[in-house]
């Protein structure tokens, strides 16, 4: 809050003196000529105090609007040789403490000596004319920037904490002490004052105290948001895209800022993906590349935006799981399954993995990581299956465990054969998959003799439920070891996936790691010997979330701190 005019002591104590007037005495007190020629230093700065500072107070407050009052309890001043420019901030904002950080020498004088001489002539000629004579106090601090945020720290960070206002000036002192007074004040989103002056004496080389401007400064942190900025760059390098979205949007709503505009917009984009909502990804792909033409976006989303379910927002919750579900139905089946071309599945499966290694590396998310990894190994073993079955890799043994069906390509299109296909992508059974998948063994059609490992699913038919065998052909590829290099294995990590669906449980560090380490080396082993049997793969080069320092540059943000160094 502000002062009332019965506040500014000057008022009453100046005989508004017209410019050349003030202008003469100034000259006199600069040659001391003011009070006399042999008046002390003391004697000086009394005068000083007692008839030009009033003076210059009110011309400046009446005449030229220069004065500003800010509230304040605690005032720092950095204290240089000049004494006038922190009597005049000690006079306009009338603080109720005052704290004097003092160098350790001047010339030959140490530092307390010259602080107090300081205080002396504050507190016998200033003080008595102010409404509240302030406390005073002084503190000898090293010339280092380091020094003088340990300082204030120390010395008047507590007010800030308790709510009190405080006011550093960093007027008088080295650059050396303003730097880091500045830093600390811009650190603990302190006000800043500074006296300018307007009018400077070129044969004295001093500014006239007339023309001074004392206000505060505004925080750089607040005026360019660096603040929120720093935000949005922690949260968009830690992935956590919806908290750097809100936080850009209240930047954007408070000003016209079109690149903190297309930042946003590709912010959301990002948290769409990452959400692993590629359709409505796709959607926002479309208009942010017609506005940055040179933004490059993950391949999953180019890949799967067009194809993956996605749910009419304007639905109720019962309608909407519906629709989603029905949706994921027709992308696992038939034609245009996701389990069919490799490009699909592959891009979600690279995609998915890098997502699951996040939640470990960035957000320690573990039970999250193991949840995913689980299920991220899991579909990888049914796309196996499932990429034998038009093959004809896949031989089906009937209900009685005695009738051999025939491969899956020799099987005719039947119900029953829809039915098995069905059954095969519902399945969940991960141990039975990888079991069988392992040991492709020779198969004898005589009865008592199967001892090939199956994979057992369950129909309706005739029947309320018949039971049919699915075992991988001599043909078939054989499912590598992977899991030994893991450390983990893959029907105890399936076991904690559902124990930790039904119940809330976590998981160790570790733990997580090796559930990630498992489904990279089950996709690894896809890559090398599944995923070629539709042809050679192409490479894919995956540019997932862009740099910080390349999304500044792509959204026009050049003004803004572009590296995460700190």
């Amino acid at each position: 809050m502000g002062f009332e005019p019965t506040q500014r002591w000057w008022i009453n104590r100046a005989l508004g003196l017209a410019l050349d007037e003030m202008r003469r005495i100034t000259a006199e007190y600069w040659n001391k000529q003011q009070p006399a020629a042999d008046a002390t230093s003391a004697e000086r700065i009394a005068w000083y105090i007692r008839t030009l500072l009033p003076e210059e107070l009110h011309y400046a407050d009446v005449v030229r609007r220069a004065l500003t009052y800010p509230a304040c309890h605690t005032l720092v001043l950095l204290v240089g040789y000049s004494p006038e420019p922190l009597l005049q901030t000690i006079s306009v904002f009338q603080p109720r403490r005052v704290v004097l950080l003092l160098n350790q020498w001047y010339g030959k004088e140490r530092g307390q000596a010259h602080g107090a001489e300081l205080a002396g002539w504050i507190a016998q000629w200033l003080a008595p004319m102010l409404p509240r004579p302030p406390a005073l106090e002084m503190h000898e601090v090293a010339d280092r920037p380091d020094a003088v945020f340990q300082a204030l720290s120390s010395y008047v960070l507590a007010d800030r904490q308790a709510g009190k206002p405080v006011i550093v000036d960093i007027t008088g002192a080295k650059k050396s002490m303003d730097a880091g007074a500045f830093l600390f004040a811009a650190y603990a989103d302190l006000p800043i004052s500074y006296v300018d002056f307007d009018d400077y004496d070129e044969t004295y080389r001093r500014p006239f105290g007339f023309h001074c401007r004392i206000g505060t400064l505004t925080n750089p942190y607040d005026a360019f948001r660096l603040r929120e900025w720093e935000r949005v760059r922690r949260m968009v390098e830690g992935y956590h895209f919806r908290a750097a979205a809100e936080t850009l949007a209240e930047i954007v709503s408070q000003e016209h800022n079109p690149a903190a505009k297309r930042l946003l917009d590709v912010v959301s984009f990002y948290e769409a993906w990452d959400d692993g909502d590629y359709g409505r990804a796709g959607r926002l792909l479309s208009d942010l590349q017609r506005e940055l033409p040179a933004f490059t976006p993950p391949v999953a989303v180019k890949l799967l935006g067009g194809v993956w379910p996605s749910v009419d927002a304007t639905l109720a919750p019962q309608a909407a799981a519906i629709q989603l579900l029905e949706q994921h139905a027709r992308l696992r089946q038939a034609p245009g399954s996701i389990f069919e071309p490799n490009e699909l599945l592959l891009a979600y499966a690279r995609d998915e993995l890098a997502r699951i290694e996040r939640l470990v590396s960035a957000n320690e998310d573990n039970r999250s990581a193991l949840l995913r990894a689980a299920g991220l190994d899991e579909l990888l073993l049914k796309a196996r299956w499932l990429r034998l079955w038009p093959r004809g890799w896949v031989e089906i043994w009937g209900a009685g465990d005695e009738d051999y069906l025939g491969n899956s390509a020799a099987l005719p299109a039947t119900t029953l054969a829809a039915a098995l296909y069905e059954a095969l992508l519902n399945h969940q059974g991960t141990d039975f998959m990888r079991w069988a998948l392992q040991r492709v063994w020779p198969v004898s059609r005589s009865r008592g003799k199967r001892f090939a490992p199956a994979l057992k699913l369950a129909v309706p038919r005739d029947r309320p439920r018949e039971t049919y065998q699915l075992r991988p052909a001599r043909a078939a590829p054989t499912l590598s070891d992977y899991e030994r290099s893991a450390g983990l294995d893959g029907e105890i990590l399936a076991d904690l996936r559902n124990q930790a669906i039904h119940m809330y449980l976590g998981a160790t560090p570790p733990i997580a790691r090796a559930a990630v380490k498992l489904a990279a080396a089950n996709l690894a082993d896809f890559e090398a010997c599944w995923a070629p049997l539709d042809g050679p793969q192409a490479a894919q080069t995956d540019a997932g979330c862009l740099s910080w320092e390349a999304l500044c540059r792509l959204c026009g943000l050049e003004n803004l701190p572009l590296t995460s160094e700190a």
